[in-house]
């Protein structure tokens, strides 16, 4: 099974929907709304919905990466138009490149695949190549996975390999003409800034956003954990487009974050070069997540965002009891967000509890299983026994190594002492 997921982290409420009966156990009400994926991006346009959300892929562009997110009602994603500017979603070769549904060399090549269709998780995988001039001819390849859970959370991992043969000074295929130690090999997604009018980062401060410019205080800030943008939205009050980066504590711009003004829009990057005098052909990767909601409780302060970026980067680890009699760990898999527990052989029975001495684990987590059977499991936390649809979401696919591989996204907490059991029927 292939995974790409986002974290579990303080994150908008679940959401909702319907008047159910409240399942077999009398609490709650309602019914849980899941992530749904259609189309195939070849002859018709994926989309991947959520509650508050859709990201949508194209079917007919340079490639096949998103050209829509979806945030209430409204297209966020910001259009800068040609080559090497930071279009939508995508990648950039500075100057050589960039690489966006709207942008990129002739001749550029990309597959979409849908991995996962919800109802737990969507999972769509975007991959490219193309040809281009930097140095002489070069190559350029990568993939973009992108996860997306019930709860706004989106997990974007990439790969990336820039060149060929390294790139060092010379004339290049856009943007300058000659380059100089001054390349940036970079990952971004770039905002609209008409659809929000602050954004918060690490620094504890709210930076308004302004036109035509930006305060300088933020122009290029380097190295932040997490970076929230929001703006009012006609239907809910609220919307927010947060991003948080693992491992970017460093002190150099190398391997490093920024947020960039373009404006009338607004960039966020990952630079794994900055000013770099040459690029070595070796491939990169790296993980981020979105988290997009709407709502009153859709804010941007270190209160809701830090907990967010802390368990992106450290993730928690989870003691799992096989059957009664195999003692395991399960880790949050940073490309996927899902804790993913793989014992030598299917069981029966997983019992799942916080390490002990760490925190617990948020509401809107999702944690893999197998299980000898393709039938639905059943969950338990504590002494409850859970209902599908209302207080989880659950979706199966073949298991390489056998057995059924079932995916749980919960929207309950699972506290420091208290233990999630998952069994098959």
């Amino acid at each position: 099974m292939a995974f790409s997921l986002a974290i579990a982290g303080c994150y908008s409420k679940p959401t909702f929907q319907g008047d159910g009966d409240g399942g077999d156990d009398g609490g709650g009400s309602g019914t849980l709304a899941g992530v749904s994926v259609v189309g195939n991006g070849l002859s018709d346009p994926i989309t991947v919905r959520g509650p508050e959300f859709e990201l949508g892929f194209p079917d007919t562009s340079l490639v096949h990466l998103p050209d829509r997110l979806m945030v209430g009602d409204v297209n966020v994603l910001g259009r800068i138009a040609d080559c090497p500017n930071e279009d939508a979603v995508g990648f950039a070769v500075y100057p050589a490149l960039s690489v966006s549904a709207n942008e990129g060399p002739m001749g550029i090549t990309s597959t979409p695949t849908v991995l996962a269709m919800g109802p737990a998780f969507g999972q769509v995988r975007v991959s490219f190549a193309a040809s281009f001039v930097c140095s002489g001819p070069q190559t350029i390849t990568g993939s973009a996975t992108f996860t997306a859970f019930p709860d706004g959370r989106i997990v974007r991992s990439d790969r990336i390999t820039p060149s060929t043969s390294t790139l060092s000074a010379g004339a290049c295929g856009c943007g300058s003409a000659t380059t100089g130690g001054d390349f940036f090999v970079t990952s971004f997604l770039t905002l609209q800034d008409q659809f929000f009018t602050q954004v918060t980062y690490d620094d504890g401060a709210v930076h308004q956003l302004a036109m035509p410019l930006p305060p300088n205080d933020w122009i290029d800030t380097p190295n932040l954990t997490w970076a929230c943008a929001s703006g009012p939205d006609s239907r809910s009050g609220q919307r927010r487009v947060g991003v948080a980066w693992p491992g970017t504590s460093s002190t150099t711009m190398d391997n490093g974050t920024r947020i960039k003004p373009n404006p009338p829009s607004t960039t966020f990057l990952y630079d794994w070069l900055y000013g770099a005098v040459t690029v070595p052909s070796t491939e990169r990767e790296m993980q981020t997540a979105w988290f997009v909601g709407t709502g009153m409780d859709a804010v941007c302060d270190a209160t809701a965002m830090e907990p967010m970026a802390t368990g992106f980067v450290r993730p928690r680890a989870l003691d799992v009891l096989v059957d009664g009699t195999t003692p395991m760990t399960a880790t949050l898999e940073r490309r996927s967000g899902i804790y993913v527990v793989t014992p030598g052989a299917p069981a029966s029975r997983y019992e799942i509890s916080v390490v002990s001495g760490l925190e617990g684990v948020p509401a809107g987590f999702a944690i893999s299983v197998v299980l000898a059977t393709a039938a639905r499991p059943k969950a338990v936390l504590g002494s409850v026994a859970l209902v599908e649809g209302r207080d989880f979401l659950w979706q199966q696919a073949a298991n390489p190594t056998g057995g059924v591989a079932h995916t749980v996204w919960l929207a309950t907490a699972l506290d420091q002492g208290t233990r999630l059991t998952i069994t098959a029927p």
